[in-house]
C-alpha cells in the first residue's frame, strides 16, 4: 500500500510539475525575448513580476483549500458534492482575481517610486504592467480548473494544456515584441500580450477539459452552482494560512528584488534572468507538493495514517536526492544557461553566483513544501504557517534588513541569508510534522 501511496503522488505530482513548469515556461521565454530587448528590461519584467506574483498570493485564500477539499470528496465517492465544490471555487476565484486586479493596478503606481529604478527601468516596468495584470484575473481560474483536474485523475491532460499554452506563448513572444508583417513591435508589452494570449489558451483548453472529463464529473450544468455557506466558510478558513504563507513567500521575493534593484542594471539583470530559471527549476518541488497534498488528502479520507507516515520517509529521500543533483548540475552549468539569455559579461557573472546558491536553498524548499503538502492534504494548513513565520518574519526579513543597511554589503551575502531561512523552513516544519499535528484533522471537506 506505501508503493501505491508512492506511485499515486509521484504521479500526480509527475504531471503537476510538467504543468507547473510548462505554465513558468511563460515567464522563461518571455525573460529569454525581453532579455534581447536591451540592459534594464530584465530588471523591469522581475520588479513587476514580484509585485505581480505577491497579489497572486491573495488567490491562495481560495486556492491551496480547494486541494484539500476536491480531493476529501473525491476520495470518499462524492462526485456530486465534488462538482459543487469545484464550481463554487471557480466563481469565488474569479471575484477575487477582479479585486486583485484592482488592487495590483493600484500598488504598482504607490510602491514602484520606492524601487531606485532608473528612468529607462520604470518606463520598461510600466509598460509591462498596464497588461499583464490581465493574469490576475485568468490565473486563479485555470489554475482552479488544473487543480480540479488533477484531483479527478486528469493530471495529463492538464499537462498537454499547459504544453500548447507554452507554443502558443513560444510563437508570439517574438512576434509581439520585435513585430514582424501585420505584427506591430510592442517592446516589452509585447510579452505581457504573449502571455495572456497563452493564458486564455490555457483557460479555454481546460473548460473543455472539465466538461468532457473521464470521473463522470460535471462542472458546467445547471444546479451544480448554489450557495453552500458551509463550504465557502471552509475554503476561507482553511485558505487564510496557506495564502499567508505564500503573501510571506512573495513577499520575501519582492524585498530580495529590491534591494538588489538598487544596484547596476547589469548586476540586476543578473539577477533577473537568474531568478527566472530558478522559479522554473522549483516548479518541480510545487508539483510534488501538490502530489502529496492529493494524495494525502484521499487517504485520510479512509483514515489510512499510518500508510502516509511510511510512505513520506521514502519520498523525501527521492524528493532530496533528485534535488541535490539538479543543485549540482546547475552549479556545474550556471554560466553557461546564463549564456544562454545574453552576452554582457556582469550581468552572466551576477546570475550564475545567485543560481549558484539557489540550487542549495531549493534542496531545504524542497523538504519544506513537500511536508507542507501533507498539512494541505489534510486540512490543517496553520502548521505551514507557523514555519514560514518562523523562516521569514524571525529570520529572513530581520537579517535582510541588517544586511542591506551596512555599507558596501555584497550580493553573496543576500544569498547566503536565503539558503539559511530554506532550511530553518525546512527544519520547522519538519519538527512540526514529526508532532504528528497533520493527522488530528477536523472534518472538513469530507
Amino acid at each position: 500500500m506505501e508503493r501505491v501511496f508512492l506511485n499515486a503522488a509521484i504521479g500526480v505530482g509527475f504531471f503537476a510539475a510538467i504543468g507547473y513548469a510548462v505554465d513558468y515556461s511563460f515567464q522563461l521565454v518571455d525573460m529569454f525575448w525581453v532579455a534581447r530587448i536591451g540592459a534594464g528590461a530584465p530588471t523591469a519584467i522581475a520588479v513587476g513580476s514580484s509585485l505581480l506574483f505577491l497579489i497572486l498570493s491573495l488567490n491562495e485564500i481560495v486556492g491551496v483549500s480547494s486541494v484539500a477539499i476536491f480531493s476529501r470528496r473525491y476520495g470518499a465517492h462524492k462526485l456530486r458534492d465534488t462538482e459543487e465544490a469545484i464550481a463554487q471555487t471557480l466563481v469565488l476565484k474569479l471575484l477575487l482575481g477582479i479585486f486583485s486586479a484592482l488592487f495590483f493596478i493600484f500598488i504598482i503606481y504607490c510602491l514602484l517610486p520606492f524601487y531606485g529604478l532608473s528612468k529607462k527601468e520604470y518606463n520598461y516596468t510600466i509598460n509591462y504592467t498596464n497588461i499583464i495584470w490581465i493574469s490576475i484575473v485568468l490565473v486563479p481560474v485555470y489554475s482552479s480548473m488544473m487543480t480540479a483536474l488533477r484531483t479527478i485523475g486528469e493530471a495529463s491532460r492538464t499537462a498537454l494544456i499547459s504544453l500548447g499554452a507554452l507554443i502558443v506563448n513560444a510563437g508570439f513572444n517574438p512576434l509581439f515584441i520585435f513585430g514582424f508583417g501585420p505584427f506591430p513591435a510592442l517592446g516589452i508589452a509585447g510579452a505581457a500580450w504573449a502571455t495572456i494570449l497563452a493564458q486564455l489558451a490555457a483557460m479555454t483548453g481546460c473548460g473543455f477539459a472539465l466538461a468532457h472529463n473521464r470521473s463522470g464529473i460535471r462542472v458546467f450544468r445547471r444546479g451544480v452552482l448554489r450557495w453552500d455557506r458551509t463550504l465557502i466558510r471552509d475554503l476561507f478558513l482553511l485558505g487564510l494560512p496557506i495564502a499567508g504563507v505564500m503573501f510571506l513567500y512573495n513577499a520575501e521575493q519582492a524585498l530580495v528584488t529590491n534591494i538588489v534593484a538598487t544596484f547596476p542594471e547589469k548586476i540586476s539583470d543578473g539577477y533577473g534572468i537568474g531568478a527566472r530559471i530558478s522559479g522554473f527549476l522549483f516548479m518541480t518541488t510545487f508539483g510534488v507538493a501538490l502530489g502529496v497534498a492529493v494524495t494525502v488528502g484521499q487517504y485520510l479520507a479512509r483514515n489510512q495514517i499510518e500508510i502516509i507516515r511510511n510512505a513520506m520517509q521514502r519520498l523525501m529521500g527521492y524528493v532530496v536526492g533528485v534535488l541535490s543533483l539538479i543543485a549540482l548540475i546547475l552549479d556545474l552549468s550556471a554560466t553557461a544557461v546564463m549564456t544562454a539569455f545574453t552576452a554582457e559579461s556582469e550581468t552572466i557573472g551576477s546570475g550564475a553566483v545567485f543560481l549558484n546558491f539557489i540550487g542549495v536553498a531549493n534542496i531545504g524548499l524542497g523538504v519544506l513544501y513537500c511536508y507542507n503538502g501533507v498539512f494541505e492534504g489534510a486540512g490543517r494548513n496553520v502548521p505551514p504557517l507557523i514555519a514560514a513565520c518562523i523562516m521569514y518574519v524571525c529570520f529572513e526579513f530581520p537579517a535582510l534588513w541588517l544586511v542591506s543597511s551596512l555599507h558596501g554589503f555584497r550580493l553573496w551575502s543576500v544569498w547566503l541569508i536565503v539558503v539559511s531561512a530554506s532550511w530553518i523552513g525546512a527544519f520547522s516544519i519538519l519538527y512540526l510534522y514529526r508532532s504528528g499535528q497533520w493527522y488530528t484533522n477536523p472534518s472538513q471537506g469530507r
